[in-house]
């Protein structure tokens, strides 16, 4: 890693963006606000652009008007107008901004190289974490993860949207759409989907229960029909029963046999029959299970993306939530299971 530093002499970033985009934040500062709801002093990657917006998010938080003057009395009050070129180097800024329209598209590239940078630098500590006298591989590993699911979550930008264009598109959704009474995905329960209006895309919905009341019947039975009914791909986290035990539970729900003759083979001739035909019909099903134990929620992450990339995925079942992990050090299991919770939410969402 620090070799390849070397050869490169510098890390990744722009001069002339984060130049444009501090001219344009002091040509007009009513765009400060949008700029600095995207970047951070730290997203610079020379120091004298740190400092130059350090001050002048402080020039807004006191509510002085930003210009020349302004930020050289203010720099020069720091004692640091020499740090940043003087006041030749403010007057200069705005060379470098051949476009004020286009101060969005300087912003994404200041905050692309940090996220370089950061990533170059989460490697080099993940590096130094795994080497011998490091730390041990499963703290290190989830160190690893939390640091990446971080720079994720940075990088990800959603702005706002006026009204009418989700209007637009919502109601565009609608017209495509059968006449079946509601957006979502059907559970096969009509009851309760007259209630819910169908599992919705973004949504996270939790089961709950007490142990034994049949919170995983429950996720099952909506899984089949979704997959099996619907033809819908459907994505499905087993952390308490092996694949086999869940192929089986859903086989003795499609024939309808009970689950224990069919786990121990003891069958009539009728009902092996009814098995091999619902075994035809249910593996063409795109169901797809993983029964990993104790998956993070960064492996979960990279799982569901992969398979929504090579089959589509409508919709993920997890069995069940108590039973995972988040990755890293939390002072108590409610912090980590909140963590877990807020990442399966913002998967849902990005999923869709």
């Amino acid at each position: 890693m620090i070799d390849i530093l070397t050869e490169q002499k510098t890390l990744p970033h722009s001069d002339e963006s984060e130049r444009a985009v501090l001219a344009g934040a002091m040509l007009d500062p009513a765009l400060l606000p949008t700029v600095s709801g995207r970047l951070t002093p730290e997203d610079f990657y020379t120091e004298r652009h740190r400092v130059l917006f350090r001050t002048m998010l402080g020039l807004q938080e006191n509510g002085t008007t930003i210009d020349l003057r302004t930020l050289q009395a203010s720099l020069e009050q720091q004692n640091r107008l020499e740090t940043v070129g003087g006041v030749a180097y403010l007057a200069s800024l705005d060379l470098d901004l051949p476009d004020l329209g286009r101060l969005d598209s300087y912003v994404e590239i200041v905050k692309e190289r940090s996220v370089r940078r950061r990533l170059i630098e989460a490697c080099g500590e993940i590096t130094r974490n795994c080497l011998d006298g490091g730390l041990e591989a499963q703290e290190a590993l989830s160190r690893a993860e939390q640091a990446i699911l971080g720079l994720g979550e940075e990088a990800i930008q959603r702005g706002f949207v006026q009204l009418s264009k989700i209007f637009h598109d919502t109601l565009a959704d609608l017209e495509e759409r059968p006449d079946k009474g509601f957006l979502g995905i059907p559970t096969g329960y009509v009851d309760l989907d007259e209630i819910t209006r169908g599992l919705n895309p973004g949504n996270l919905v939790i089961i709950a229960g007490r142990p034994g009341m049949g919170k995983t019947s429950l996720a099952l039975n909506i899984a089949e029909h979704v997959a099996i009914r619907e033809q819908r791909s459907v994505g499905l986290f087993s952390l308490e029963m092996s694949q086999e035990e869940l192929a089986l539970r859903i086989l003795s729900s499609e024939v309808d046999v009970p689950f224990g003759p069919l786990r121990s083979g003891h069958l009539s001739q009728k009902q092996w029959n009814r098995v091999i035909q619902s075994v035809k019909s249910v593996s063409r099903a795109p169901l797809f299970i993983d029964d990993s134990a104790n998956p993070t929620l960064l492996e979960l992450a990279s799982k569901t993306r992969r398979l929504k990339a090579e089959h589509g995925l409508d919709l993920v079942v997890l069995d069940y939530l108590q039973l995972m992990q988040a990755g890293g050090r939390y002072e108590s299991r409610n912090l980590e299971i909140a963590a877990i919770t807020r990442g399966l939410k913002q998967l849902a969402k990005e999923l869709n």
